[in-house]
């Protein structure tokens, strides 16, 4: 696949999966992406789509992480809530942690500063993870919008977090005591792009959530050159 035609996927064909051979060539790599700093301060977990508590962990993200309040849906012409259900239909998924060292904050600007490093390091993995999907003609999309932790009424954050932490535990027993946050997912497999086609911008009805097809994510140009005589 060339990076022209990669393709944020929102539609994943859940019947078409990847080969556990390709899948562990992208996962190999992960060992390999430079980080700025030594000590591990984020985890990836392959959730795999035949792992029931692996499916239990996707469907609490979706629920809980993966969403937001502000998608607009034309059909009715009001603003609903987007869950990204794309993680429940993508076979393989590679879900990161952040690891803080405490959850007691002293210095809030510290904290800060250290918890935006943690959220790089994972992103420069994520590029990495990323250039391998596409040349395995693989599609994909990253999952980054983690508004969902503060935006439900009757559950906060604190208690969002505490539940997150202790299914990480039943299903990764590692992680036990770990100050675990949750942050973006890579969604893999093969998918239908739906860029201007007669179905651009319809809605996707799945596991009980609604999300539209097909969202213009590609950037404007950000290469500057210099210009040659």
């Amino acid at each position: 696949m060339a990076w022209q035609d990669r393709f944020f996927c929102r539609d994943f064909d859940s019947t078409k999966i990847p080969s556990m051979e390709v899948i562990d060539s992208i996962a190999d790599i992960i060992e390999y992406i430079p980080s700025q700093i030594l000590n591990n301060d984020h985890y990836w977990f392959l959730l795999e789509h035949d792992n029931a508590d692996h499916v239990k962990l996707k469907e609490w993200l979706v629920d809980n992480v993966y969403y937001h309040a502000s998608m607009f849906n034309k059909e009715t012409g009001t603003n609903e809530e987007e869950h990204f259900a794309i993680v429940l239909d993508a076979p393989y998924v590679l879900f990161s942690g952040l690891r803080r060292k405490t959850d007691h904050v002293e210095d809030q600007d510290k904290h800060m500063r250290e918890f935006n490093l943690m959220k790089c390091n994972a992103h420069l993995s994520a590029g990495a993870i990323l250039a391998k999907l596409v040349d395995s003609d693989l599609d994909s999309s990253i999952i980054g919008c983690t508004n969902g932790m503060s935006l439900d009424p009757d559950k906060d954050s604190k208690k969002k977090r505490v539940e997150f932490r202790k299914l990480m535990k039943e299903i990764f027993p590692t992680t036990s005591g770990w100050c675990l946050e949750p942050s973006i997912s890579i969604c893999i497999g093969y998918g239908t792009n739906h860029r201007g086609k007669e179905t651009q911008g319809q809605m996707i009805e799945r596991h009980g959530y609604k999300w539209i097809n097909y969202k213009n994510s590609h950037k404007s140009p950000n290469l500057l050159r210099a210009e040659k005589n």
